[in-house]
């Protein structure tokens, strides 16, 4: 089998005017092993250069992904602002509703047994139900 014949650095000894000198040692390794050992090197560098650049992409990635992450809780929070302003204007809606579909929904008779009710003056008399609606309709119309 060949040898190939490498030489290892073993360390460096002072030299005058403060040159130093390398020692080193001679290693002897068979060629075939040797050939090994540079193919392994090589692919290894390659596959670190290609981690490497795949590692590049991924922060580049993970860059952009956060700030499109930031971007979407500036927008979650707009949103849940909108919509708790929503909630609170349906609360008041279902409030109005509730309390137009209680004056419609009042006997006629509301007015001979007291309490509250809707009427029509100058005609003096009480309003309910599709009535109500009629005149309610003719008044926005109006813009009243």
């Amino acid at each position: 089998m060949n040898e190939v014949k490498r030489w290892k650095l073993k360390g460096f000894i002072p030299g005058v005017d403060g040159v130093s000198k390398a020692i080193f040692q001679p290693v002897v390794v068979l060629a075939d092993e040797f050939d090994a050992a540079l193919v392994r090197e090589t692919d290894l560098r390659d596959a670190l250069r290609e981690a490497e650049v795949l590692s590049e992409s991924r922060g580049r990635q993970s860059s952009a992904f956060e700030n499109r992450m930031g971007e979407l809780q500036v927008e979650n929070g707009k949103l849940s602002d909108r919509l708790a302003t929503a909630d609170e204007r349906a609360n008041l809606l279902a409030r109005d509703a509730a309390r137009y579909r209680w004056l419609r929904e009042r006997d006629l008779n509301s007015i001979c047994a007291g309490g509250v009710f809707v009427g029509r003056t100058p005609q003096n008399i009480v309003l309910n139900g599709e009535d109500l609606d009629q005149a309610i309709d003719a008044k926005l119309a109006e813009g009243e």
